[in-house]
């Protein structure tokens, strides 16, 4: 079987040659291939790019501009895959299954006959679930005393708000027995999932503090795939509960989070081929009502695929932004708070600057329609760093930097779940003990030997206001909200300063007065 990186395989003859680069699959010699990415599922491929027919059948560039779109096209689903950072997962389910009810269950001879098999438990005796599909463990409490069932699987009738969005637990009230029985059955064996979030701890803001001042992963997550163990201070990640939509990313003031199928390293070396194009963002949850659409795709505007509909954050979208030098359009019929907030700061962002909307938003195939005859490119938008070791903020900071430049463009809201702000330090009260140094991991705060300061750069500060718990004098305030658009929000400036004591021996500086 031979294998190539790029195949397209096509009912009907195209009306432009592809790329060398692309191998053309026929009827005959389709399944004597094997690809990384093509067009359709007639190949067998790692990836199935839905994006490349919806480009070429909706496109209105000439024939030079589809020949490279189509490649590019590829050559991003290859970054995408070659710099992933998921790997595959097993557990095993067996046939047990824990049927909660307070009522007698109808279909227990159904369960049994496909087979399963069953333990019924009253919901009133139910007093905690943990684990994760495969392996649940419940505790019970019966006459006094306290039992654990394991378990693989669990129906429960009439269930609690919240238990329904992990893995493995479904409520039969009302629903077909069939309808259960198949659930159970897709999941019976070895299933397989991935991990779709990669941690960073050392940024985190939740782990290992003494107070919890960030939780914003777990309180986003719909699935209970993130719980935090408030004794200890740590995260804790269930990969088998989640659903891979990303809200968690974009919701990370410090970046601690990332999305595996499109990392940050991926996403900006993708961003790089769409220079001076249009991308037009599509999840993979919206191509089901793109498939058969008729949308007219102006001239210059390139589908940009990705996996999860809810990742995105601010230093993503300019990112994109000033790579393209164009305005982006979101095609998704749900934003996530995280996404929603980055959007409005950079709209309002790009209006202050350019008198634009930078990010336009569309639900329908109308109002994309609307979008796309509205997007344009945007002159001396675009802008290119190296952003390789950079964390989530110093991205945001330097690339809107750029934009303000020497400008004074006015104050803009940060939103209510991505906090951008103001630190300020009582100089006259500051010992220079530097533990807010210490309590800052993304660099905010600093300190500096040579003239003994302490410096702050606002534009770097994620208000997490873990340096205010720190502070033993209680000099520090730090102010949400308010994104002050001039150079000198960008800039790290000295908060307090103070001369250093010598000892009266050596004269060696060794505190501060």
């Amino acid at each position: 079987m031979k294998e190539v990186s790029f195949a397209y395989f096509g009912k009907d003859k195209l009306s432009f040659p592809l790329s060398d680069a692309i191998k053309i699959a026929t009827a005959f010699d389709k399944n004597d291939l094997t690809s990384i990415v093509s067009n359709s599922d007639e190949i067998s491929s790692q990836i199935v790019a839905d994006e490349i027919d919806f480009y070429i059948n909706n496109t209105q560039d000439d024939i030079s501009q589809r020949i490279s779109s189509v490649e590019l096209l590829y050559n991003a689903r290859l970054i995408a895959f070659d710099l992933a950072q998921y790997f595959d997962q097993t557990q095993e389910v067996g046939n047990l299954v824990l049927v909660i009810s307070q009522e007698a269950c109808a279909f227990l001879p159904a369960l049994q006959k496909s087979g399963f098999k069953a333990i019924v438990l009253p919901s009133d005796e139910i007093k905690s679930i943990d684990g994760h599909l495969g392996a649940f463990e419940v505790g019970i409490l019966r006459g006094g005393e306290g039992i654990n069932v394991k378990t693989d699987q669990i129906i429960w009738q009439k269930a609690p708000d919240g238990v329904l969005s992990r893995n493995g637990i479904y409520d039969f009230d009302g629903v077909d027995e069939a309808e259960i029985i198949a659930a159970l059955s897709a999941k019976c064996g070895v299933y397989n999932y991935k991990n779709y979030i990669s941690y960073n701890e050392n940024i985190c803001q939740y782990h290992k503090r003494r107070v919890e001042i960030c939780a914003k992963c777990a309180d986003t997550c719909p699935t209970l795939a993130i719980t935090k163990d408030d004794e200890s201070k740590n995260l804790i990640f269930s990969h088998i509960d989640c659903q891979g939509c990303g809200g968690c990313v974009s919701v990370c003031p410090s970046g601690a989070l990332d999305y595996t199928q499109m990392p940050r390293a991926a996403f900006v070396e993708i961003a790089r081929l769409y220079r001076d194009k249009i991308a037009l963002i599509i999840p993979k949850k919206m191509w089901e009502s793109l498939k058969y659409a008729q949308i007219q795709l102006p001239k210059n505007v390139l589908p940009f695929a990705i996996e999860g509909e809810k990742y995105l954050h601010e230093a993503h979208l300019i990112t994109l932004l000033q790579e393209s030098g164009a305005q982006v359009v979101f095609y998704t019929d749900f934003i996530s708070v995280g996404s929603f907030d980055a959007i409005g700061m950079l709209n309002q962002v790009y209006n202050a600057k350019f008198g634009k909307d930078a990010v336009l938003t569309a639900k329908d195939k109308n109002s994309l329609q609307n979008a796309l005859r509205e997007a344009c490119c945007i002159k001396n938008s675009k802008y290119s760093i190296d952003e390789s070791s950079l964390k989530k903020r110093e991205i945001f900071s330097a690339r809107l930097s750029h934009i303000v430049q020497n400008d004074d463009l006015g104050v803009i809201k940060s939103g209510e779940n991505i906090h951008y702000g103001v630190v300020k330090i009582d100089e006259s009260k500051c010992t220079l003990c530097l533990s807010c140094v210490g309590a800052c991991n993304v660099g905010a705060l600093s300190a500096y030997e040579e003239d003994f300061s302490l410096r702050i750069n606002n534009s770097l500060c994620t208000t997490c206001k873990y340096c205010e718990v720190t502070c033993p004098e209680k000099c520090i305030e730090v102010v949400r909200g308010d994104i002050p658009l001039c150079g000198e929000w960008f800039a790290e400036h000295t908060a307090a300063k103070d001369e250093m004591f010598e000892c009266v021996v050596c004269k060696k500086p060794y505190a501060s007065k």
